[in-house]
C-alpha cells in the first residue's frame, strides 16, 4: 500500500483539509471531526485502496487496520489540520444522551492505553510460559528486567490515564501529571487518613 497516496485520497474524500475540524486515530481507524458531513464522499472513501470501512456517526471513522499510524502520519504531512477552526468552521452540535457522552469520554480516555496494557499482558504471559517450561527462573536477571517492564505499565497507569484524559479534555498534560503524580509518591502509600486510637 502506498500510504501517501491513500492519505491524499482519504483527504480528498473527507472534503479537503478545510473541512477537517479535528483528526485523531485509534488502533485501527482514523477519526475525523468534520465541519460539514455533506462534503464527505463516502463512496470515494470506500473505493480508496487500504480503506476497509467507513462509519459515520458523531465522527467520520475511516477503518484502515494495522496501517492506521502510517496513513495518519502521511495525513499530518499532507495537511495542517485545525484550519477549519481558524476559518470559523466548527462541527455541528449534536444532542447526545448522558450515557453516550460518558461512553464517548471513557472510550477516548482508555482506548489509547490498549496497546500498552495488551503489550504488558502478553509479556507477562510469555514470562509465565518460560517459567513453566523451566527456561527461566524468577532469580534470572532477564526475568527480573522483563517483569519490571510489565509491572511498570500497571504501576504508572494513573500517569498514562492522566495524559489521555488531558488529551481528551484538551487541557495541559503537565498539570494533569502533576495532579495525579501525588498518588505514586511513596509517602502517600504510608499515609493513613483514619485517626489513631
Amino acid at each position: 500500500m502506498d500510504y501517501r497516496e491513500t492519505a491524499l485520497q482519504i483527504l480528498q474524500g473527507i472534503g479537503g483539509e478545510e473541512n477537517v475540524v479535528n483528526l485523531e486515530h485509534c488502533s485501527t481507524r482514523l477519526r475525523f471531526t468534520v465541519a460539514d458531513k455533506g462534503r464527505v464522499d463516502v463512496e470515494a472513501l470506500q473505493k480508496t485502496k487500504g480503506v476497509l470501512q467507513v462509519i459515520i456517526n458523531s465522527q467520520v471513522q475511516v477503518v484502515i487496520g494495522n496501517a492506521v499510524i502510517e496513513v495518519y502520519d502521511e495525513l499530518l504531512k499532507a495537511g495542517s489540520f485545525g484550519k477549519g477552526k481558524e476559518n470559523g468552521a466548527v462541527a455541528p452540535e449534536e444532542k447526545k444522551s448522558l450515557g453516550n457522552l460518558v461512553l464517548e469520554y471513557l472510550v477516548g480516555i482508555f482506548q489509547p492505553l490498549i496497546p500498552a496494557i495488551a503489550g504488558a499482558g502478553i509479556l507477562k504471559s510469555i514470562l509465565i510460559l518460560l517459567l513453566t517450561l523451566g527456561l527461566l527462573t524468577k532469580d534470572h536477571d532477564i526475568y527480573k528486567i522483563f517483569i519490571s517492564i510489565s509491572n511498570a505499565t500497571f504501576y504508572f497507569m494513573p500517569m498514562m490515564v492522566a495524559i489521555t484524559t488531558a488529551a481528551k479534555l484538551n487541557t495541559n498534560k503537565l498539570v494533569a501529571l502533576a495532579a495525579v503524580g501525588v498518588l505514586l509518591l511513596p509517602d502517600m502509600g504510608k499515609m493513613t487518613l483514619l485517626p489513631s486510637t
